[in-house]
């Protein structure tokens, strides 16, 4: 009997020293989560950019009208006040789809994960999670 109570103290021991001083297997942060939720595509720019093209539709026929039309969702917080203040004053043609591509450019669409190149180009675009799981308070409006 004594030699199973000596292995089982010394692991119990062990148990016990572990437990107190593990760390979490994960030391990611609830921001992370977020940004995945936010900015994640999980690689599906392979499908919108390469295969459907669509960066070259919204570039070429996807006003910020048509956008918030369709569910797109803009993040007023990332929006430069200068921005801000061109909308208020209603100095920004909201049926030009350069307007889209330079919200794009500034991450505050929603919904859209997307790259800009140095020209100005749309290059690239992916849906996030939040396009399906995310709503905005409409607390700015043109």
């Amino acid at each position: 009997m004594r030699r199973f109570v000596a292995p089982l103290g010394i692991i119990y021991i062990v148990a016990l020293v572990l437990a107190t001083t593990a760390r979490p297997v994960s030391s990611a942060q609830p921001l992370d989560g977020m940004q995945i939720f936010r900015f994640d595509t999980f690689g599906d720019e392979q499908l919108w950019t390469k295969e459907l093209r669509m960066h070259e539709v919204i570039a070429s026929s996807v006003s910020p009208k048509t956008a918030l039309a369709v569910g797109l969702k803009v993040d007023v917080d990332v929006l430069p006040p200068a921005l801000i203040a061109a909308l208020q004053a209603g100095q920004v043609d909201l049926t030009d789809p350069a307007v889209t591509v330079e919200l794009l450019r500034l991450n505050a669409v929603v919904d859209v994960s997307a790259r800009v190149d140095d020209r100005g180009n749309l290059a690239s675009v992916g849906i996030t999670c939040a396009l399906c799981h995310s709503t905005v308070d409409n607390s700015f409006t043109t």
